[in-house]
Formats: C-alpha cells, sequence, structure tokens
C-alpha cells in the first residue's frame, strides 16, 4: 500500500512538473531573445535582421488646425508603426496589404474607384504581424518617424522599417494627405498640393511625435511606456528626405536625420538653409538617379557646416533603388501615372541589383541609428568605407574628408 501511495505521488509530482514547464516556456521564450540589441556592450550585424519579430498597427490621426482643402475636415494623417514585438510572434502570420482594402472610404478616388477595384493587384506581402504584442521587457525603445516619398504610401519601404523595428525601434510612418498614390490616381500631378506638401509633411510628422508622446502616458495605449523620448531620429526618401531634414529644423525634439536620396531646394523656403542645418545627418544617394540628380544631393551636402555629417554614394543606384517599388513594380495598376522606375534605379542591366544597394542601405542606416539612438559605440565604428563584397560600388565619406563632389567638384559648395 505505501509502494502505491510513494508510486502515485511519483506520478503526481511528475505531471505536475510537466504542467508547470508547460506554463512557464511561453513566458521565457517571449523574453529570451536569440541574440541582444545593439547597446552600450553589444553590436548586432545592421545589414541582419535584428533580434525582435516585427509587430504593426495603422492608426489614424487628425489635424484639427489643418482643414483638407477638399473637404474641409480636419487633415487625416494615417499612420503605420512598426514595433518591436514578443518572440511567440514569430509563430503567427505574416500581415500583407491589399491596396483594394486600403482605399476603402474615407480614402476619395473619385471617378477612379471602379477603375481601381476592377484591376488584378497582387497583395504587398510583409515580414510584420499584424497586432502583435509588443515586447515591453526590452524597452522603452528609441523612435525613427519617416516620410515617403512624393506620390507613396506608408508601407512602400517594408525593406527599411521592418529592419529597423527589428534591431529594436519604434518606426512611424505617415501618409501624406493631397501627396500619395491616390491623390495621384485621382488627380494626377498637382503642381499646387505638391507646393502645399512642402509646408504639410513636416507638420504631419510633428503631429505624429506628438500622438505618440501622449501614447506614452495612456495606459490604454501599446504604446505607455515603450518609446524613449532622448532618441527621436527623422529619416525620410526624395519628398520624404526634404521632410525629415525640414521637421528637423521644426521640432527640437528630433535628434538625428537619415535622408534618402532627398530633394533639398525647398528647405530654404522652409526655414532650414541646408548651410547651417542644425542637426547630425546621414544622406544616401545613388550616381545614376535620374529624378533628383546627384549632384543636387551631393553638392549641398558638401556646404553643410558645424555638424556631424556622412554621405554614402551608391555608384549605378537610381532614385527608386532606395524604396520597395522595384521590388514590386507599379503593383498591377497599369493606369497610375508612375515614373519609369526601370529607367531609374530598377533595370537588371543599367543599374545595381536594388537587393544588394538596399542591404547596403540598411548596414549603414541601422549601424548610424543602433550608434546614435541606442547608445552602441561598437555599432557606430561600423561607419567606415569597406571595399569588400556588396561595398565594391560605395562610397562612405565622413564630413567632406576626401569628397569633393561629382566628376571632381561642386561650385560654390563647402570648403
Amino acid at each position: 500500500m505505501s509502494a502505491l501511495h510513494g508510486g502515485s505521488l511519483s506520478l503526481l509530482f511528475g505531471v505536475m512538473l510537466e504542467l508547470a514547464l508547460v506554463a512557464c516556456s511561453p513566458k521565457q521564450s517571449e523574453g529570451a531573445l536569440p541574440f541582444a540589441p545593439a547597446g552600450p556592450e553589444a553590436a548586432p550585424d545592421p545589414m541582419l535582421p535584428g533580434p525582435f519579430p516585427v509587430g504593426v498597427v495603422t492608426l489614424d490621426y487628425h489635424d484639427e488646425s489643418r482643414p483638407d482643402p477638399r473637404t474641409q475636415q480636419a487633415r487625416l494623417v494615417r499612420t503605420e508603426i512598426w514595433y518591436p514585438a514578443v518572440q511567440s510572434a514569430r509563430l503567427e502570420p505574416s500581415w500583407s496589404y491589399d491596396l483594394k482594402q486600403e482605399a476603402n472610404p474615407p480614402i476619395d478616388l473619385g471617378d477612379r474607384r471602379e477603375e481601381l477595384l476592377a484591376a488584378d493587384i497582387p497583395p504587398i506581402s510583409s515580414t510584420a504581424v499584424r497586432e502583435a504584442e509588443i515586447d515591453r521587457a526590452n524597452g522603452p525603445y528609441p523612435l525613427v518617424l519617416f516620410s515617403p516619398g512624393a506620390y507613396s504610401l506608408r508601407f512602400q519601404y517594408l525593406f527599411y522599417t521592418e529592419h529597423l523595428a527589428s534591431h529594436g525601434f519604434v518606426v512611424a510612418v505617415p501618409d501624406h494627405a493631397g501627396n500619395t498614390l491616390w491623390d495621384l490616381l485621382r488627380d494626377g500631378q498637382d503642381a499646387e498640393a505638391m507646393g502645399r506638401s512642402v509646408e504639410d509633411r513636416p507638420k504631419d510628422l510633428r503631429l505624429v511625435l506628438n500622438q505618440v508622446e501622449k501614447a506614452l502616458a495612456n495606459r490604454d495605449s501599446f504604446l505607455y511606456g515603450m518609446v524613449d523620448l532622448a532618441h527621436v531620429a527623422a529619416s525620410g526618401h526624395s519628398f520624404g528626405g526634404y521632410t525629415a531634414m525640414a521637421a528637423g529644423c521644426l521640432d527640437t525634439r528630433l535628434g538625428w536625420v537619415i535622408s534618402f536620396a532627398p530633394l533639398l531646394r525647398p528647405l530654404s523656403a522652409a526655414d532650414c538653409p541646408i548651410e547651417s542645418y542644425p542637426l547630425p545627418v546621414m544622406m544616401m544617394g545613388g550616381t545614376d538617379d535620374r529624378t533628383i540628380l546627384w549632384e543636387d544631393q551631393a553638392c549641398p551636402y558638401l556646404s553643410i557646416a558645424g555638424v556631424e555629417k556622412y554621405l554614402v554614394e551608391i555608384d549605378r543606384a537610381g532614385h527608386f533603388t532606395f524604396c520597395d517599388l522595384c521590388r514590386l513594380g507599379a503593383s498591377g495598376i497599369s493606369f497610375v501615372n508612375w515614373p519609369d522606375i526601370e529607367q531609374d534605379g530598377c533595370s537588371p542591366t543599367e543599374n545595381i541589383p536594388y537587393d544588394e544597394a538596399q542591404k547596403v542601405v540598411v548596414y549603414y542606416a541601422t549601424a548610424f541609428a543602433n550608434g546614435k539612438l541606442r547608445s552602441s559605440p561598437s555599432s557606430a565604428a561600423l561607419l567606415r568605407d569597406r571595399d569588400d563584397g556588396l561595398f565594391v560600388s560605395v562610397d562612405f565619406i565622413i564630413g567632406n574628408d576626401g569628397f569633393d563632389g561629382p566628376d571632381g567638384g561642386c561650385e560654390d559648395a563647402g570648403d
């Protein structure tokens, strides 16, 4: 009898132990990163994905102070936010963007809606998990505000936004009303709307930052306590590159800028002259850019004085090398007046392969962000010129050192 009793106790103990291990293992897996994110003692490879799976949400913000000129309603700033998720999110299905669903009201497509709905448009795949649980154990996280190019959408730079989030950043990207794909589809290229966007776009980034700041104190927000407002950067491509740099002059909460193929001419009109730019900046561009010529990027860079600055020159890269259009093509929307993307960054014969160039982009941008925003000196040490592998077509310039502009010089650009 005692032996049976002892055996029962052993069996009961074994069952309880197994249940305890099962109950504890999800929590352990959610908290255990595969490797350390960038920090004072760590510098993960910036070209590879970071240690976090990525979550994503879509939030609608409204600016009552800036009514939409078409509707006279508060300006809608629809914003995508990517963020570090718990490890168990790796087991969840990733999100795909359906342009037809994205174009649902309140998006105004005028008489083009039926044409869009009838089109054969493939989904845009991503690696992020919709509304995944944010990793609270390893926060708070630095914030990167990213601005898309003219007539783009907020999820047109997944190669970059998801990569940063995987390294431990919250990345917020707004659609700029009046200057999105939907506006291009409805109205074509509108010079008056483009002019308004020069002023509206930096204010959109400021609005998003204001909303994130409010969310930090809101216990009902998934961002509650999860953003480090002492480490905030702006980033962007093309017109978004202008937006990021102009926002750096508009909002003192921003500390750094990462700009791809930026449109720089409007900066003076935005009371943000390039010669006296106030923030540390990294600029990247391609020598074969046909939308914004390389000299119109590199020569203004030379004139920046008094701040830490870096320039990444990618030989044979074009304007659309720096976004997902080379991968997506025109997303099946043949009736949109798209620019000739194949001739400006996506040519398989004339341009550097876009996927190789984008690995260089995320390498330098992530090393910069990890070094500056995540306080990782070993990551910052990766900011150097390299001649191996994918870097043979890249010149990395610190300050103006050894660089006098495209083809030997720039008139009136720096010393």
